[in-house]
């Protein structure tokens, strides 16, 4: 909670495939915020720890250079 919000995130490229695949196998909106809670939330919490810890200029360029990237791959 400690870092401002921005277009993109270390946890978003990481996680975001990962956290798809969990929650699509839920069935209902209760067992979607218990996946979503129990599961990702701490995961996603752990990767933004490590952004905080090395977050840098260059860092931060990478995250969005990877980000442009994968959102022109894209079909």
């Amino acid at each position: 909670l400690q870092s401002r919000p921005g277009l993109t995130g270390l946890a978003t490229l990481r996680y975001h495939r990962h956290e798809e695949r969990l929650l699509a196998r839920s069935t209902s909106r209760e067992e979607t915020d218990l996946i979503y809670s129990r599961a990702c939330v701490p995961r996603k919490a752990r990767l933004d720890t490590i952004y905080q810890e090395k977050q840098t200029l260059c860092f931060d360029i990478a995250i969005v250079i990877e980000t442009a990237m994968r959102v022109l791959r894209r079909d």
